[in-house]
């Protein structure tokens, strides 16, 4: 009797371990298929098209709804320099702060940022585009 017992026993936690290497080995994806791969999208602008490239929305929202995409880079170029300071709140509360609203993918990307006249921006703009990928400044 004690010998069955630990037969039986033995047989069901050798079905047990089975089964769990079996259901944990599957990961759902037919074998020899491969993972999507990530990119990095970025979207260009100046002072001039940046309306036009970052409105409306779903311009960015065509990018952030990709699968395959990891990240959408808005980068800013060219002269920033003649932008009053009431100029760039504005910039900042229509454009994008809205923008990085889309998506958790929408940012900066650390490197390309704003070269404002000194002085001319605030320290809650220069922060919060600081904060959002945007160098503020630096160059």
């Amino acid at each position: 009797m004690f010998k069955k017992v630990i037969l039986y026993q033995l047989k069901v936690l050798v079905v047990a371990g089975v089964g769990l290497f079996v259901f944990n080995s599957c990961d759902g994806k037919e074998p020899g298929e491969s993972p999507i791969p990530l990119h990095d999208t970025s979207l260009t602008f100046h002072q001039d098209n940046m309306n036009d490239v970052l409105y409306p929305f779903d311009k960015i929202t065509k990018h952030t709804d990709s699968t395959s995409v990891r990240y959408v880079y808005l980068v800013p170029t060219g002269d920033w320099t003649n932008i009053s300071e009431e100029g760039i709140s504005i910039i900042v509360e229509l454009l994008f702060k809205p923008a990085t609203e889309v998506s958790p993918k929408v940012k900066g990307n650390g490197k390309d940022g704003f070269d404002f006249k000194p002085g001319a921006v605030s320290a809650a703009d220069s922060t919060w585009l600081s904060n959002n990928g945007w160098p503020v400044n630096q160059n």
